[in-house]
């Protein structure tokens, strides 16, 4: 066919003298690439990933505290080791759960706690909260902008107590109302002309035109993120929800015989909120058949980290409740979330 070719359109006949040596070079040259750029990839993520001892204290401005690094979600290599240097802590480092359980100088104030327990709880219900969300689009598209009140918002069962939320008393409100004179201010309406009224209307009809159009022809099926892309891309961080669910679970144990001045158990309550509240939304992906059964080998890693998700959050509420188990009525835990821990309660 390729002498036909040629003959009949009198085209040169090409040197195959050097083919197969061209060949063999190539492959070896290819080969020598491929090793060289996976030896460098591997050192790259030995030496990235090798575990980082974290201050909890910073001596100079440079230094990048514990605190700091859980913070920084904008640098998720920094966060990941974070996470791992805190699981890490919890178990092995007596010195740095000291300085957690330290109150500062002057002013005995838990500041290094607080601020520590503000971030974990951040990350914590941030990636609730997007599970959440992702799960009912997908379970309730009609009403995807409905999201169920968290455990953490509602009413705990002891309302008035001392030592509950010291980070927020000025906004708890007494049980007994006082008689203070209160000064109310009328609202002032912003002046709006009626053409910024009418085009302010007209670019919301634009807008629910272009969301109508997507969403009818497709287009967000082919171009835009789905709700389970965006429950896999949560799963992808799914590690360090792991380390931090179980170091604070750690911390929360130690601090039955190292914390002196009681710091870590006023947080108690809404530490166990937000991991009753985690494992809720956990459970609602069992509903979701992508994530039930192994259809594709893609789906096998989010199915491992749901369950690791699903297996740290158990281990922790279970250790909690074991140690805790003889204060149980000395912790304002939420009426719902005690009705939830009773059978770790009881196991334990």
């Amino acid at each position: 066919m390729e002498n036909y070719i040629n003959e009949t359109f009198e085209l040169d006949k090409p040197d195959y003298s050097l083919k197969y040596f061209t060949i063999f070079l190539s492959w070896i040259f290819s080969t020598i690439y491929i090793l060289v750029m996976n030896l460098m990839r591997f050192f790259f993520e030995l030496f990235l990933t090798e575990p980082i001892d974290f201050p909890i204290l910073s001596i100079t401005n440079n230094d990048l505290t514990l605190l700091n690094g859980l913070s920084v979600g904008n640098m998720p290599i920094v966060q990941h080791l974070a996470c791992f240097d805190l699981f890490d802590l919890s178990r092995n480092s007596i010195e740095k759960r000291k300085v957690l359980f330290t109150l500062s100088q002057p002013g005995n104030h838990p500041h290094n706690w607080n601020n520590l327990i503000s971030n974990v709880l951040q990350i914590v219900t941030t990636f609730t909260g997007a599970i959440n969300l992702s799960v009912n689009a997908i379970l309730n598209p009609e009403s995807d902008k409905k999201i169920e009140t968290p455990l953490v918002n509602q009413q705990p069962l002891i309302q008035n107590y001392a030592y509950n939320n010291m980070r927020n008393l000025s906004i708890l409100k007494p049980e007994i109302p006082l008689n203070l004179i209160s000064v109310t201010q009328n609202k002032v309406i912003p002046f709006s002309s009626p053409v910024n009224v009418f085009m302010d209307m007209v670019i919301n009809k634009f807008n629910a035109l272009i969301a109508m159009i997507k969403s009818k022809f497709g287009i967000n099926y082919l171009f835009g993120r789905l709700p389970v892309k965006n429950i896999q891309c949560c799963l992808e961080d799914g590690q360090i929800i792991i380390w931090i669910i179980q170091g604070v679970s750690n911390l929360m144990i130690a601090s039955l015989k190292e914390d002196s001045y009681g710091i870590a158990h006023k947080d108690l309550p809404t530490i166990l909120s937000a991991l009753v509240e985690l494992k809720l939304s956990m459970e609602k992906l069992n509903r979701i058949p992508t994530f039930t059964r192994k259809t594709q080998i893609v789906d096998d890693f989010n199915i491992k980290m749901k369950t690791g998700i699903n297996s740290a959050v158990k281990r922790s509420l279970y250790n909690i409740c074991k140690h805790f188990r003889p204060y149980i009525n000395d912790i304002p835990i939420k009426k719902d979330v005690l009705q939830y821990l009773q059978p770790y309660f009881l196991d334990s």
